[in-house]
């Protein structure tokens, strides 16, 4: 999923003009994602040790997301020094590394190349505030009750989305808004705790993910207006979370995991971070011709690659090692998680 999901940014990125919606979809898919594995494991960590340590939850996250993210801000604002500020200055990279960019967004002297980070901040936004509220909600709510806690709390800010645009709202209040997002992501949060306490549809339905992956990809093609920029996440937020509850715990088809797809997946995110400057800043400079966006996809990957590698997996593999603490332990009856430093 998160490698169709980064086909999709990177297909609409690149200027395939009646693909447009892709980007949108692609980051739906993301965020919905993100909910599912994030709610997956913290739940897992309460049901081994009985809490919830929010310091080594929010240094595996560092580890995970700043080397990378660090790294591309100073090769990005090094090419501005050299080439111009079409690629970035301190200033455009001050919002992204704080995680504040779908706010900054809004700022017309900053500069657009660092634009798509506006998800990686809202992402971020959530990472920080979600294992508190998780902690918050579990003192008053039986586990089994929480996919209705995350279910409401999503459908409530997903219909505050739809009420912002109908009401006439700009643009940039519900398409970068962190609450007009953070409904997509409760969804898969929601989609994870019913599958932790439910397990997956009873139903196996994986014969019709043809037809999920089909309507994801069709939604790209939808014509790039308001009315789609705040309808067209919801729907690819849900179809995500459609595939989720059939797939938990069941092996995909074969034709949903073919090993380059996997791969695309894995590396999503240091492809989302290189792609987006390559299209903005160079494309409009080269010829008009297929192989230029082949050209732009190739250095892409090969920028990831070389993130990977050099500085993702060497901070990963330096990562504390497990510890005694880790050992299972019985549930707790209810959700009544403990933070602890």
């Amino acid at each position: 999923m998160r490698g169709l999901a980064i086909i999709l940014v990177v297909a609409s990125h690149a200027y395939w003009r009646d693909f447009v919606m892709g980007g949108p979809t692609g980051v739906a898919v993301f965020f919905a994602l993100s909910g599912y594995l994030i709610t997956g494991l913290l739940l897992r960590e309460q049901d081994r040790t009985g809490r919830i340590r929010l310091r080594d939850f929010y240094a595996r996250r560092a580890r995970r997301l700043l080397p990378a993210l660090v790294t591309f801000l100073v090769v990005m604002v090094a090419l501005g020094q050299l080439l111009g500020p079409a690629f970035a200055t301190w200033r455009d990279a001050l919002p992204t590394l704080f995680y504040v960019q779908n706010f900054a967004h809004m700022d017309p002297w900053l500069s657009h190349t660092l634009g798509h980070t506006w998800s990686l901040s809202i992402e971020e936004q959530f990472y920080v505030a979600f294992p508190l509220l998780l902690i918050a909600v579990g003192r008053f709510v039986a586990a089994s009750r929480l996919v209705l806690v995350l279910g409401a709390a999503a459908a409530l800010l997903l219909g505050l989305r739809i009420v912002l645009w109908a009401s006439g709202a700009s643009f940039e209040r519900f398409y970068y808004g962190t609450d007009t997002n953070a409904g997509l992501i409760l969804i898969g949060a929601a989609a994870a705790a019913w599958c932790h306490t439910r397990g997956p549809l009873k139903r196996d339905l994986t014969r019709w993910l043809p037809l999920v992956v089909a309507a994801l990809v069709v939604l790209g093609f939808v014509a790039d207006r308001q009315s789609a920029r705040a309808v067209v996440p919801i729907l690819a937020g849900l179809l995500t979370v459609l595939t989720l509850l059939v797939c938990h715990d069941r092996p995909a088809r074969g034709w949903l995991t073919p090993g380059w797809l996997v791969l695309v997946g894995r590396r999503s995110y240091g492809l989302y971070l290189w792609h987006y400057p390559l299209f903005h800043v160079l494309q409009p400079r080269m010829p008009e011709r297929w192989w230029t966006t082949v050209i732009l996809v190739g250095v892409a990957w090969l920028l990831t690659l070389i993130s990977w590698h050099f500085v993702e997996e060497p901070v990963l593999n330096r990562g504390p090692a497990r510890t005694g603490r880790d050992r299972t332990r019985r549930p707790s009856a209810r959700l009544s998680v403990r933070a602890v430093g």
